[in-house]
């Protein structure tokens, strides 16, 4: 777990974004989801461990990480490098993954066991510089504001890996999930239905992140003063590679989507991707603790879109698995790293209770 945060506007917040404050039955503040409140739960755990001297056969860790949301150089990097005598572990439970909330009942668990890659692209242009009364044609901010809307507009060809194509099947099967018949067509032998499929989840942001790489803007930067063209503009692009792609492949791809042999791409190499095994002993324990939780709901793989400190795990070779246990729903999740952060007070108790059950399964006398 890691307990630095992004930033939060505070006007754009209807609470102070770095005071924990319970409101209408959830409670706000940055990082209450990603990851301070996971971290909160686990403290309450192990405190309530240690108080009543419940026995384990497994010594139980608890780490947090400074840096995360920085790429993790500081935090787990630096400790797997300089004390790894510190961090063994058979298994390691962090974030990425989560419990699903739909209609406000508990359908799934996706636990993270991979994630996409990371890549941030640099996508610029040189022009004439000059007055702004006197506009030429090779302007670098509207050849590169033409090139992230062309970007921005594209979408990926859809890819189901194992990971993925075993999430989607698991969630077909909860019986409390209302898109399980899409899911059902996704993976399904009918390819009609497959590509209605498709285009039905291509919608929903979260379900779209899993089926393809996807190429965001997230930068601009051009210009100094108002009445002048500047001589250069550059933006960055972040990219969610899926884990058999390439850094090759991706920049053909967005060369061909741009179609300017004036805009220049530069992007760093791609990492290599780590995955945790599907089938172990804790992921059958959290299995076993959503089916007594949430009879009905479906505990499934999960490729994450999003970062975490586990890819430094995994590349050590640590079984390294994600899953949030406070159940959240999509709106909330969406607001993570956005305005009003928040989480439901009774998810938090569900996710106490959950992280105890699941350690006392897996890790008890």
């Amino acid at each position: 777990m890691h307990t630095d945060v992004v930033g939060a506007p505070k006007e754009k917040w209807d609470t102070d974004p770095f005071v924990a404050t319970e409101k209408d039955g959830f409670l706000y503040g940055r990082g209450v989801i990603d990851d301070k409140g996971m971290g909160a739960v686990a403290i309450a755990v192990v405190r309530h461990l240690a108080k009543t001297g419940r026995a384990l056969d497994r010594d139980l860790i608890l780490f947090f990480g400074a840096d995360e949301e920085a790429g993790s150089q500081y935090g787990m990097g630096w400790m797997l490098k300089h004390h790894p005598e510190l961090m063994k572990a058979e298994v390691v439970l962090n974030e990425g993954g989560g419990i699903g909330l739909e209609g406000g009942r508990v359908s799934q668990a996706a636990i993270q066991l991979y994630e996409k890659l990371f890549m941030n692209i640099t996508v610029s242009a040189d022009g004439d510089s000059g007055h702004s009364s006197v506009p030429s044609q090779n302007n670098a901010v509207v050849r590169v504001a033409r090139a992230v809307g062309n970007i921005g507009s594209y979408r990926f060809p859809v890819k189901l890996n194992p990971v993925t194509r075993a999430y989607f099947r698991g969630l077909a099967k909860s019986q409390g999930h209302p898109l399980s018949k899409v899911f059902s067509d996704l993976v399904g032998k009918n390819k009609r239905n497959h590509r209605k499929a498709v285009r039905v989840l291509a919608d929903i942001p979260f379900y779209n992140a899993s089926l393809r790489t996807t190429c965001t803007p997230t930068v601009f930067k051009g210009g100094f003063r108002s009445n002048a063209i500047p001589g250069s503009a550059e933006a960055i692009v972040n990219c969610r590679v899926l884990p058999d792609e390439t850094r090759k492949q991706v920049l053909e791809r967005l060369r061909k989507v741009v179609d300017d042999p004036k805009i220049k791409f530069d992007a760093a190499p791609l990492g290599k991707p780590f995955q945790s095994p599907f089938k172990d002993p804790f992921f059958d324990a959290a299995k076993a603790v959503l089916g007594e939780m949430a009879p009905g709901a479906a505990a499934v793989p999960y490729m994450s879109a999003g970062a975490t400190d586990s890819k430094k795990l995994r590349e050590k070779g640590y079984k390294a698995y994600g899953l949030v246990p406070m159940p959240i729903s999509a709106n909330e999740k969406a607001r993570m790293h956005g305005d009003n952060e928040r989480v439901k007070l009774e998810s938090i108790d569900f996710g106490v209770e959950f992280l105890y059950r699941l350690i006392v399964r897996y890790a008890g006398s």
